[in-house]
């Protein structure tokens, strides 16, 4: 069996969406903030958005029980290049006017900033000129694979780093120490096998990564 790719954007998403567990620890170490319950507003798979369109997760978070004010998160994998614009775009082409807490979580295989060395970027509301925080309703994670070396980190920086040795993973033997330190890791693993033995979903990740001009086949 060939594994697929979970760089490629609808892998992604199937592979989140298949196992609750699996979205909730990367929201949770993302935005290091509690997740009660996750609920994932489009699980369809599309393949006929266009190739600068990412396969996109909707989601909406509750930190806590009754919480009246849940985070909307829109979770996304971009495998070809994007720009700033890009980005943003995923978020207010589908809705202009957005007065609901948001988050935008963009993983990226290539670099989209100039500091391209550095792995995370948060970008939020704050004051040009003495950076005073503004509000905390809109924010943008924006992760580059492309510039991602493992640290020291412990705690949710940690996972996230798990998360991106993950989805960079290019042998077994990687696969296998990832499954090892964290049973979120060897789920992710189980639940990719599984999904790249699917006939239904192999023939979908085929028909995306053609669109994309991608293999979407894993190097693992």
């Amino acid at each position: 069996m060939q594994r697929l790719d979970p760089k490629l954007d609808l892998v992604f998403k199937t592979l989140l969406s298949r196992e609750p567990a699996l979205l909730a620890d990367m929201l949770r170490s993302i935005l290091a903030t509690p997740v009660c319950s996750v609920s994932i507003i489009d699980p369809a798979l599309h393949v006929d958005i266009p190739p600068r369109a990412p396969a996109m997760l909707v989601i909406q978070i509750a930190r806590h029980d009754h919480d009246d004010d849940p985070i909307e998160v829109f979770l996304e994998f971009r495998s070809t290049p994007a720009t700033p614009a890009n980005i943003i775009n995923s978020v207010f082409t589908r809705d202009p006017l957005r007065f609901r807490r948001t988050v935008l979580i963009a993983w990226l295989l290539d670099t989209v900033s100039t500091s391209g060395d550095q792995f995370r970027f948060m970008f939020g509301m704050h004051e040009r000129y003495n950076n005073m925080p503004f509000s905390d309703r809109w924010a943008i994670h924006v992760l580059q694979l492309s510039s991602f070396s493992p640290s020291e980190a412990t705690g949710d920086p940690a996972r996230v780093e798990r998360w991106a040795r993950f989805l960079l993973a290019s042998s077994d033997a990687e696969l296998d120490a990832l499954a090892s330190e964290d049973p979120i890791m060897a789920l992710a693993r189980t639940t990719l096998d599984q999904i790249s033995a699917e006939p239904e979903i192999q023939a979908l990740a085929r028909a995306r990564a053609e669109a994309l001009g991608l293999d979407g086949v894993s190097p693992s």
